[in-house]
């Protein structure tokens, strides 16, 4: 029984070994690193090589962290060679380097690290920045100067912020002087200033030595209006406040310069300054102003007070409908939203406000009776609705109404003249006929003629007296033209009744028997049977003066 556990132990200890040892065959070999081949490297990007087996991938890492891989190149002796170049750079210090082999079969097997191998990145030569170490200034820091490696980038760094990066150029001496303006100036406060160089492959310098600038306070402007907060209808809003006198201020908007103004002096020694914004902001969008303020020495202050508004949307305009009326007083007349009220416009003036009554429709309509009579001309009427917080709306549209002045009459020294005189007595002929005078219609069309003609010249030497006197005597003329035609009438009229009652007279006069014998027979006859005819009665006629008998033959 024993003898049996014992071979059984034995077996189970022969196939462990048996394992490992098959298994430690097949792992692949570690690599080795050849380069870089000294401890003190010069440069952020180092290069890597060494040998590894055939058929494998080598992994590099520095301090622990895989930075890339590289593939074998093969060689008949079974062991190949490898390189590989540093892309993203090292920062300066001590680093530890390692590799290891990756089995590019199927199994992807992997060997263990590789020697490890120690360098030191050594730091690029530090810049030197020409300051004093500390700098008292009544300006805004803008300018310095330094030097620095040739062929590298300088960093500056403003109270440890990396603010901007410039490069410099080459010099035989290796070294290279440089200026450099800030693109933003350093404004008030104490700062820290100190520069880092980077060289071609990214190996970045020691910091330089400090320097510590205190520039001494400007103060800031005080932006006043708009306040913060609220809305105005005006999309290029006025900004005022105040400022330290001889000093000008930049006002921006939404981190933009859009314009600067000079402070307007006081005895007080604070300004004041009024700043209408130039471009224009979007309605429905908020802005945020401030402002900076500068003097004559080139101090800067910091920034004032930083105010958050917002451009409105107009009110809703009203519309006109009309203008009625023909006094220089006129009636407006139209609609707009409900509580609303109205201003009216005469050529951009305001002439009167009124509140309509409300209408459930939501739409009310008003009257408003200009308040000033226009005067003569073209005159263009407009309104404007506020809500009940006083925000206006667009103007409406605009009726344009036109008024003229009457025509005046002609002081003496222009109205005299010699057609004016020979008017004056044909103004007066024109009146009725006297008894007893029949004028014609042929006359009256006559006289219409003559009239004409005469208006006709004298609209040439004076036609506004002319306009004048014709629209004053047309009435008189046709009251005169309408008395002759019935004096025509009643005297036509009249002679036809009286020529009527004498032909029946006569008539009478000449009339014969029916049963008397003809004169042409016997002439005798005539002269015995003929009597005298007999008088008339002058009051059956109704005439004074009836024309004698025939003589008696």
């Amino acid at each position: 029984m024993r003898l049996k556990f014992f071979i059984s132990f034995i077996g189970l200890l022969l196939a462990q070994v048996f394992f490992v040892v098959a298994h430690a065959q097949t792992l692949p070999i570690p690599p080795t690193i050849l380069k870089p081949d000294t401890s003190a490297i010069t440069t952020a990007k180092p290069f890597i090589a060494g040998v590894s087996p055939n058929d494998t991938i080598v992994e590099i890492t520095v301090d622990g962290a895989i930075i890339g891989n590289t593939i074998t190149n093969n060689h008949s002796s079974g062991t190949g060679n490898f390189f590989f170049q540093v892309e993203q750079p090292i920062i300066t210090g001590i680093h530890t380097i390692e590799a290891r082999s990756i089995d590019i079969s199927d199994q992807g097997l992997k060997s263990e690290l590789s020697k490890s191998l120690i360098v030191t990145i050594i730091p690029f030569g530090a810049p030197t920045l020409l300051l004093n170490d500390e700098t008292l200034l009544t300006r805004a820091f803008t300018y310095f100067e330094g030097v620095a490696h040739q062929n590298s980038r300088i960093h500056v760094f403003i109270d440890d912020v990396d603010v901007e990066t410039f490069e410099v150029g080459e010099h035989p001496s290796g070294a290279v002087g440089f200026s450099r303006i800030f693109a933003v100036p350093i404004k008030n406060g104490e700062h820290a200033i100190y520069l880092r160089a980077e060289d071609e492959s990214g190996r970045f310098s020691l910091a330089s030595q400090s320097k510590k600038i205190r520039i001494v306070d400007f103060p800031a402007p005080t932006i006043l209006t708009p306040v913060s907060g609220s809305e105005t209808i005006i999309d290029t809003p006025l900004v005022s406040g105040i400022a330290f006198n001889e000093s000008k201020v930049k006002i921006f908007v939404n981190g933009h310069e859009d314009g600067e103004i000079t402070v307007k002096n006081t005895p007080s020694g604070i300004g004041t300054f009024s700043y209408t914004i130039v471009n224009r902001i979007s309605r429905g969008q908020s802005f945020t102003v401030y402002a900076l303020a500068y003097d004559k020495k080139g101090r800067i202050s910091n920034d004032s007070n930083h105010v958050d508004s917002r451009i409105a949307h107009y009110y809703i305009p009203p519309t006109l409908f009309a203008v009625s009326g023909k006094s220089r007083t006129p009636l407006v007349t139209g609609v707009a939203h409900n509580d609303s009220t109205i201003a009216i416009f005469v050529d951009g003036k305001r002439d009167s406000t009124i509140t309509p009554v409300n209408h459930p429709s939501g739409t009310l309509y008003f009257e408003a009776r200009i308040q000033t009579p226009l005067s003569s001309g073209a005159r263009r009427i407009t309104a404007q609705a506020f809500d009940a917080m006083k925000k206006p709306s667009e103007k409406s549209n605009t009726i344009v109404v036109t008024y003229t002045d009457p025509a005046s009459p002609k002081t003496p020294e222009i109205t005299k003249s010699v057609t004016d005189e020979k008017e004056q007595p044909k103004e007066e002929q024109k009146t009725e006929p006297k008894t007893g005078e029949v004028t014609t219609d042929d006359e009256e069309q006559s006289k219409i003629t003559t009239d004409t003609e005469e208006e006709t010249q004298s609209k040439e030497t004076a036609p506004e007296e002319v306009a004048q006197k014709t629209s004053t005597n047309w009435p008189l003329f046709l009251g005169v033209l309408l008395l002759v035609v019935l004096a025509i009438i009643f005297i036509a009229w009249y002679l036809g009744s009286k020529r009527q009652l004498l032909n029946e007279g006569i008539d009478k006069l000449f009339s014969e028997d029916d049963d008397s014998p003809t004169t042409q027979s016997d002439p005798s006859l005539f002269l015995d049977n003929f009597e005298l005819p007999k008088k008339i009665d002058s009051d059956r006629l109704g005439i004074d003066d009836v024309p004698p008998p025939p003589p008696s033959i």
